[in-house]
């Protein structure tokens, strides 16, 4: 982590990016829950979230939620995880262009995609998450590398770079690449090397907890009455959307990726690069955020 290179060195597009969050932070949303803040000339001004409290007002129940109550930002999260990718790649431990057989060698045409493939969802790996609720194999807590021997040894769903098409698989595939490169679990990397430099205090990630402080999702799967979500089981979401944070906490993100102090410039401009594909269209998506 770097820090006192303040907007002087913020590259063209961190500088373009910036007028976008001074209007506001991209919501986060996961199983029936929002998040959400604004902030002004680098301070925050409003913020807010609703889930749990929310519910809790709609029932005129006293005890409603408080700003600090944090919120599972579901994928937002991609951009934490490719920002650990890219960690790594500065401190020389991995290159973006690194096959994924590196790490993998079993998984379908491993040999033939790169991480940076997995960053923008161009690989071809079938999305393990295509549905918008929890079944009941989902529920059911799973390791890792079961999950993803059991998605990405299947055939892939297009030729890689063809095609944009949205895998949480991938993310999930790059969560362990960091774990390996790193040589600790994804959440100490992800603590010592953002959150802790930041001050994100009130971030976790795959928090057991079902305490007051974590929001908890409702859903209305149908026009009867709302229902709390069913929660995805241990480690489905992970790297591909295990965090769980506030709107200030996720204002320091988003000011700190903006300024700069967590990636150098050049690998900001990996992270906010639209991917070309193989026809010349471009995706509208860099690493783990729209662009």
């Amino acid at each position: 982590m770097r820090s006192g290179r303040g907007g002087a060195a913020q590259t063209d597009r961190a500088k373009s990016l910036r007028g976008r969050e001074d209007r506001r932070v991209y919501p986060g949303t996961s199983q029936g829950r929002r998040l959400a803040g604004i902030v002004r000339g680098g301070d925050a001004r409003w913020q807010g979230r609703a889930g749990q409290g929310l519910w809790r007002v709609v029932r005129r129940d006293p005890h409603a939620g408080h700003l600090e109550t944090r919120v599972a930002i579901a994928s937002v999260t991609k951009q934490f995880t490719c920002a650990c990718a890219l960690l790594l790649a500065e401190d020389g431990k991995l290159s973006v262009n690194d096959k994924v057989a590196n790490y993998f060698p079993d998984l379908t045409r491993a040999h033939d995609i790169t991480l940076l493939d997995l960053m923008p969802h161009v690989s071809g790996y079938p999305d393990y998450y295509p549905l918008d609720f929890v079944d009941r194999d989902m529920a059911k807590t799973i390791a890792t590398d079961d999950l993803i021997r059991r998605f990405a040894r299947r055939p892939l769903d297009f030729e890689p770079g063809t095609k944009y098409s949205y895998s949480n698989t991938g993310y999930i595939i790059l969560g362990r690449v960091v774990e390996m490169a790193g040589g600790e679990s994804f959440g100490a990397f992800l603590e010592g090397r953002i959150l802790q430099p930041l001050g994100m205090a009130h971030t976790t990630y795959e928090p057991i907890s079902s305490s007051e402080e974590y929001a908890r999702g409702y859903a209305r799967p149908t026009l009867g009455a709302w229902e709390a979500a069913i929660p995805e089981g241990r480690r489905w979401t992970g790297a591909a959307g295990g965090i769980c944070t506030t709107a200030l906490d996720l204002l320091k993100w988003d000011l700190g990726l903006m300024e700069g102090p967590v990636l150098r410039p050049e690998s900001f401009v990996v992270l906010t690069t639209q991917r070309k594909l193989t026809d010349g269209k471009l995706t509208a998506y860099g690493c783990g955020l729209g662009v």
